[in-house]
Formats: C-alpha cells, sequence, structure tokens
C-alpha cells in the first residue's frame, strides 16, 4: 500500500479504506490531496504548523539553519535558549534536506518572509500567524516529500 498511495490518481481516502477491506467510500471524499489538488492533509498541515510554532517561538531572529536545527533537535550548535525551546526537536524523524523544501514552500505560500540581509532571518506573515494559530488553512503549499 505505501508505495501505491504514492502513486494513486483517484481519492486517497478510498484507496486507503479500501486497502482496510472498507468499500464504504467509493466517490470522492472532497478533502484529500487528489480531491482538492493542492490542499494539504492533516498531517502535512500539522508539520506546516509545527514550522510556523518554531520560527515563533525563536522570536523570529534566526535563519533557516537555526530552525531546522530546532526542530530536528539538533542542539549540538544551538545557543542555550534555543536548545530548550518546547519546539525543540518538534520534527526530530526528519532530513533538514526536506525541512528546507518544506520552508522554501512556506515562502512560496506566503506564510514566511526572510529577511533581505547578512542573516536571512526567518519571519511569519499574517497569514502565517493565523495558520499557525488554526485560523486559517493552507490550501497551495506543495508538500514536500519525505516526512
Amino acid at each position: 500500500m505505501p508505495g501505491r498511495a504514492a502513486r494513486e490518481h483517484g481519492c486517497l481516502r478510498a484507496a486507503i479504506l479500501r486497502y482496510f477491506g472498507d468499500a464504504a467510500l467509493n466517490g470522492r471524499c472532497g478533502g484529500c490531496g487528489n480531491c482538492r489538488p493542492g490542499a494539504l492533509d492533516a498531517h502535512d498541515s500539522a508539520t506546516v504548523r509545527k514550522i510556523l510554532s518554531a520560527i515563533s517561538a525563536t522570536g523570529e531572529q534566526y535563519g533557516r539553519r537555526r530552525i531546522v536545527a530546532v526542530l530536528v533537535g539538533d542542539t549540538s550548535d544551538l545557543p542555550p535558549l534555543l536548545a530548550e525551546l518546547s519546539a525543540s526537536c518538534l520534527i526530530s524523524h526528519a532530513r533538514p534536506e526536506v525541512l528546507n523544501q518544506w520552508i522554501d514552500d512556506a515562502v512560496d505560500s506566503g506564510l514566511i518572509t526572510v529577511s533581505r540581509d547578512q542573516y536571512r532571518t526567518l519571519s511569519l506573515t499574517p497569514l502565517g500567524r493565523d495558520v499557525m494559530r488554526g485560523r486559517g488553512e493552507v490550501v497551495d503549499l506543495r508538500a514536500a516529500p519525505g516526512l
């Protein structure tokens, strides 16, 4: 099933239900990534919110490398204040290059801005704050592979 789900062109929810022997949903659910192109599922939305939360928790004063280190729990090169954040280790299973792709996609979608100075710090946009707080829905963010 895992390999098949990635190639599924129909409703993903229906495919999962069929796999487990429940044919209750034969049409389209209207909520999965195939039924609503560009929409993220609950897992992907949670990933985006974790990234946005980490940026917010760091005071929007750090760049991508430190944000990714916080998210994966790599505290070896972090200042003590960042190493002790509750956001630390939120996505410990992710590879840094995958998180970087998620951040790129969030920037492209208008959730995050990057400063133009030498530090390239990450900040949330008003839309990014709404999404982080669950008051907005991420609909045009491409889901990065690998999480």
